[in-house]
């Protein structure tokens, strides 16, 4: 969005300043009632500026408002509105980029920083270019500014991907290195206090090297103790301590009061491998900064580099300290070492350098660089030539193919060294494969974790399948025994006889409920159009009996028509009911209330009843399988209900979430697209 000012205006915008407002007689025709329609449905901000009167807005969209929450009459009113939500880092920059635009009438792109009305702050991509008549006459400059904000985060997550283990290259210690890390993760999240626990397993030893936090001074090095710190290290599970789940666990005894009371805590193993080398910490005293999902998951992603570069950083700092000195220590490093003499001759080899070509150590020993084809033609050579004329380390990334035809990425490091008066070099490599191809590995592990999903539910559903006909038989003697012996049995006999038929009933139910969970993904139909004020209609029908012997009432407001598997949405409602009338206060009639609040792309569902509530700590609980709040002697059931309402919801690619009050009812909160992904599969 260019600034507003005529050509006579400084950079700073401080004077000559025009007036602006006043459209132009013939902006209506040029724009047209069609043209207006039609831009005012794009999803970006459309702007019309005059090309009589220097950067004069005439026009600006109504996705001003969704975008930056301010209103386009304001935005024409305020000549200065733009240049000021601009933020300062890019507004110097900005401002001189669109000078040079209208000054020369040629088309422009840029890519900046605003802040919004409520304080956020986005970014933005405004592209404007002057439209002429026929004959060349500039007409006016049209400007298209879209929201690109999930697209620069997204990008920023990639480069601290990259970024994480190249800090390994470009730091000289661990304490740069850590500094370096804590800037990365700043610019992702709130990360104002840091600490990094490294454990020794030889010494058992938690030592803190890098411990930056307000209020608490860094701890000496000392044995595990039993705070959050220890019980991530003692787990290896990511852990995200808000206030209750803090609680909770010192409730159960899994960890202590530690240093001062923060506000939210998260808490990441650093695994190289199956081998935990210490724990990243982050935490806040601010009630008004907690961390959300996306941080905890982004933390949880960031772990495994992060645990790289320490492993990493720690072998080339024990290389550094110890090559003169301890040839073995070389020789355990995870990075291939070899050095070479002023000829260009191969000295010495350690092991990890052989394992990573995929040769010998004699075929290696044998080599001098100046004659290695492949050296040359990746620029090694070159680069070990400029090293050793230089005097300093050098760097170079190769994608080459090993002795045993495997393609592998190499981070290696030229460093020049003198042994006995005669220059050396020494050279490093680290496979860097994995990183290269860590989008990759995930996305195998996702699709082979999916595959062993539906292998686990498929057993699930076969597994309780077969077990129906023998509990079909315990149920059918069951009913004889009492039917024809009954009489003969004792008073301890007929309560056996009863218990089992009791046990035998509830197993079925289990298994019933089982297999209902397992044909959510395993016996699913494809999604069609389903009217749920029609659906809602069956499920109070089938309900019928259970609300006359409450005496309750189902109430259903106007619902909507999504693409959603019927089946399953029958029985979604079908639970969420049943639960308000199932878990109904004593003397008090269930009243169960159904309604949908619906945009454009999806629709809420809301159950609400007066029930018994549950404790909002439950939450999480309440949605996973066999889980019951309370006993069968209270309330019936296998606790299977909710568990299937979610994984229903899970597969309409959906969310179910759910507040309560003890005493006061529960509201069940359902998300769902009103249109499935193309593509969609019926066993999601």
């Amino acid at each position: 969005m260019p600034p507003k000012k005529d050509p006579k205006t400084k950079r700073d915008g401080t004077k000559g300043q025009k007036m602006r407002g006043r459209k132009s007689k013939g902006i209506e025709s040029t724009l047209g009632v069609r043209y207006r329609a039609l831009v005012e449905q794009v999803p970006a901000i459309i702007y019309t500026d005059s090309a009589e009167v220097v950067f004069q807005t005439l026009y600006i969209s109504p996705q001003l408002k969704t975008i930056t929450g301010y209103d386009p009459e304001e935005w024409i009113a305020d000549e200065d509105l733009w240049s000021r939500i601009i933020l300062p880092e890019d507004r110097e920059r900005v401002l001189e980029e669109y000078t040079r635009t209208y000054a020369a009438m040629v088309p422009s792109i840029s890519e900046y920083r605003v802040q919004t009305r409520d304080g956020r702050v986005i970014w933005v991509s405004d592209e404007t270019r002057l439209i002429r008549d026929r004959k060349g006459k500039p007409l006016f400059w049209q400007g298209v500014m879209v929201d690109i904000t999930a697209r620069k985060r997204a990008e920023q997550i990639q480069q601290a991907i990259y970024r994480i283990p190249h800090a390994v290259v470009t730091t000289t210690g661990l304490e740069e290195l850590f500094r370096s890390i804590h800037g990365i993760l700043g610019e992702l999240m709130p990360v104002s206090n840091l600490y990094i626990a490294l454990y020794d397993p030889i010494q058992d030893l938690l030592s803190f090297p890098y411990y930056v936090d307000q209020y608490d001074d860094p701890p000496p090095p000392a044995k595990p103790k039993h705070g959050l710190t220890e019980y991530v290290l003692r787990t290896k599970k990511p852990l995200w301590a808000t206030g209750a789940v803090f609680t909770q666990l010192v409730l159960e005894g899994e960890a202590d009061v530690v240093g001062t009371d923060s506000v939210d805590w998260i808490g990441v193993p650093l695994l190289v491998g199956e081998r935990v080398i210490g724990v990243m910490v982050t935490q806040s005293y601010m009630v008004g900064v907690v961390y959300n999902q996306e941080q905890f998951d982004l933390l949880k992603f960031v772990s495994t580099q992060v645990a790289s570069a320490i492993e990493r950083k720690l072998d080339q700092q024990r290389i550094a300290d110890a090559l003169e000195y301890n040839k073995t220590l070389i020789n355990s490093s995870s990075l291939g070492i070899g050095t070479y003499d002023t000829s260009g001759q191969c000295i010495l080899v350690n092991e990890a350098f052989t394992r990573i070509l995929g040769a010998t150590r004699e075929q290696v020993l044998a080599q001098n660089y100046n004659h290695i084809g492949s050296w040359k033609k990746s620029g090694l050579l070159e680069s070990a030539r400029q090293a050793i004329t230089s005097g300093n380390e050098t760097r170079r990334e190769i994608h080459t193919t090993s002795t045993f035809g495997k393609e592998i990425w190499l981070d290696c490091r030229f460093t020049p060294f003198f042994s006995n008066g005669e220059p050396h070099l020494l050279l490093s490599i680290d496979d860097i494969s994995i990183a290269k191809q860590a989008e990759v590995d995930l996305q195998v592990y996702a699709d082979r974790l999916e595959q062993s999903n539906r292998d686990l539910q498929e057993f699930a559903y076969i597994a309780s399948h077969d077990l129906q006909e023998p509990l079909r038989k315990v149920l059918a003697f069951g009913d004889r025994l009492a039917n024809k012996y009954g009489d003969v049995l004792d008073e301890t006999g007929r309560d056996y006889l009863k218990r089992m038929r009791d046990a035998s009933q509830r197993m079925q139910t289990l298994i019933n409920d089982l297999l209902a969970f397992s044909r959510v993904s395993t016996r699913a139909q494809p999604f069609i159009r389903v009217d749920l004020n029609s659906l809602i209609e069956e499920v109070i029908s089938d309900l019928e009996n259970q609300i006359d012997r409450t005496q309750g009432k189902v109430e259903a407001a106007d619902l909507p028509t999504i693409e959603a598997d019927p089946t399953q949405m029958h029985q979604l409602l079908q639970n969420l009911i049943n639960n308000g009338l199932k878990f109904h206060q004593e003397d008090i009639p269930p009243i169960i209330q159904v309604s949908a609040n619906i945009t454009e792309s999806e629709c809420q569902i809301i159950v609400k009843d007066n029930g018994i509530g549950f404790d909002m700590q439950y939450l999480d609980r309440i949605f996973k399988p066999f889980q019951r709040l309370h006993s069968r002697m209270e309330y019936e059931g296998s606790g299977m209900g909710l568990a299937i309402c979610r994984r229903i919801v899970e597969r309409h690619s959906g969310e179910i979430t759910a507040v309560s009050t003890l005493g006061k009812g529960s509201t069940f909160i359902i998300t769902l697209p009103i249109y499935q992904s193309k593509g969609e599969s019926s066993h999601a």
